[in-house]
C-alpha cells in the first residue's frame, strides 16, 4: 500500500516521506478500511514536529488518527461490519504507530462507525472530520449536564470543536455566544447557531463578554485555551460556574489563580475526546450518526490535499486560523 510516513520528528517538509508498505491484514477483532479521506487535526502536526513533550514512541509513524473509507477486509470474531461498509473511524493512530494518511488502514472494528445511508457525497468530507473534532465537542457539552436555557461561552467558537459544539448545545437549548479571533470566524459561528459572536482580540471583549453574559456571568465556558484566559474566569463567570477544559494552545502548563476559582466556587473539568467515558462516547457516536441522518450536524472544509501534498497539508494546519478541516484525499 502506499503511505505518508516519518521516521523522525520535524518540519513536515524535512519529515514527512512517501512510499510502499506491505498491505496489513486485520487480527482478530479488527478489520482493514480503504481510506477515501484522511483528516488532519493539531495535534497530528504537533506529534509529527515533536511538539507534544515526548518523544516519538514508534521508529515508523503513519500519522493521522481520522479518515473514511470502505471496510475492505475482517479478522476473526467481527460479526457486526462487512467488506464494503462505509464507515468513518475514531482514534485510528491513538497509541498506535499507523493512522489513516495510507491506502489502508487496520484498528479495532469497534472504533468505526457506520456512514448513513444516502448521505450526499459533497458531505463525506464531513466524516473525516468527525473523530477527534466531533467526539471532542460533544464530551465538552456532556460533561456540563443539563445546559437547557442556560448561557455558554465557547472560546475558540469558530474552529472544527466550536462549530460541532455549538451545534450540540443549541439542539440542548443553551444560549451560545462563541469567543472568536476575527470576523471570518465570527460568521462562522453564526453559520453554526451561535446566538453572537465577540471578537477576543478587541480591547474590550471582557466588557463585551458581561453584557452578552446575562445577570451575574455565563453559567459555563467551554475553554480551547485554558493558560490563556484562566486569570479571567472569575471576571465574567457566574458565582459557581463551569469551565470545560478542552485545550490550552498557549501554555499547557499554566499559573492557575486556585484562591480566587474557590472563592468563586468554580468548578473546572479537564476532559479529552481521544480519552473519555465508553458510555459517553457512545452516546456522541449515536448523536453524530443522527445528525448526519437528518442533516443538522455540519461543518467545514477548509482544504483538500492529494496525499502526495501532505507536507502542503500539515504547513496549512501549523499556519493556524482556520475555520474548517484540512483533508488529505486517497482513494476515490
Amino acid at each position: 500500500m502506499f503511505a505518508a510516513f516519518y521516521t523522525r520528528t520535524g518540519r513536515a517538509r524535512d519529515v514527512l516521506t512517501l512510499g510502499e508498505f506491505q498491505t496489513p491484514d486485520p487480527g482478530p477483532h479488527e478489520v482493514r478500511v480503504r481510506i477515501a479521506q484522511s483528516g488532519i487535526n493539531p495535534a497530528d502536526v504537533k506529534r509529527r514536529a515533536g511538539e507534544l513533550g515526548r518523544d516519538k514512541v514508534f521508529p515508523v509513524v503513519i500519522p493521522h488518527s481520522d479518515g473514511h473509507g470502505w471496510i475492505d477486509a475482517v479478522g476473526a470474531g467481527v460479526a457486526d461490519r462487512r467488506p464494503g461498509d462505509a464507515v468513518w473511524l475514531w482514534n485510528a493512530q491513538w497509541k498506535r504507530p499507523f493512522g489513516t494518511a495510507a491506502e489502508y488502514a487496520i484498528l479495532p472494528a469497534s472504533q468505526t462507525v457506520a456512514i448513513p445511508t444516502g448521505l450526499p457525497q459533497e458531505r463525506r468530507s464531513l466524516c473525516a472530520a468527525l473523530g477527534v473534532p466531533g467526539l471532542t465537542a460533544h464530551r465538552s457539552v456532556s460533561a456540563l449536564g443539563e445546559v437547557a436555557g442556560k448561557s455558554v461561552l465557547i472560546q475558540g467558537g469558530g474552529g472544527m470543536v466550536g462549530q460541532f459544539a455549538i451545534q450540540f448545545l443549541k439542539r440542548r437549548g443553551a444560549r451560545v455566544l462563541a469567543g472568536v479571533s476575527d470576523d471570518a470566524r465570527a460568521q462562522v459561528a453564526l453559520a453554526a447557531g451561535a446566538d453572537a459572536a465577540i471578537r477576543y482580540t478587541d480591547a474590550d471583549h471582557l466588557d463585551q463578554f458581561r453584557a452578552e453574559s446575562g445577570p451575574g456571568g455565563f453559567d459555563c465556558v467551554i475553554a480551547m485555551n485554558f493558560g490563556a484566559n484562566c486569570a479571567d474566569y472569575c471576571r465574567y463567570v457566574t458565582k459557581h460556574g463551569e469551565v470545560v477544559v478542552v485545550g490550552s494552545v498557549a501554555d499547557m502548563f499554566p499559573k492557575v489563580p486556585v484562591l480566587p476559582f474557590q472563592v468563586h466556587g468554580l468548578t473546572v473539568r479537564f476532559i479529552s475526546g481521544s480519552e473519555q467515558p465508553e458510555a459517553f462516547r457512545a452516546r456522541a457516536i449515536d448523536e453524530i450518526t443522527s445528525g448526519l441522518a437528518e442533516g443538522w450536524l455540519g461543518g467545514r472544509i477548509h482544504r483538500t490535499f492529494a496525499l502526495q501534498d501532505i507536507a502542503l497539508a500539515h504547513e496549512e494546519v501549523e499556519r493556524g486560523g482556520l475555520t474548517g478541516k484540512v483533508v488529505v484525499t486517497i482513494a476515490a
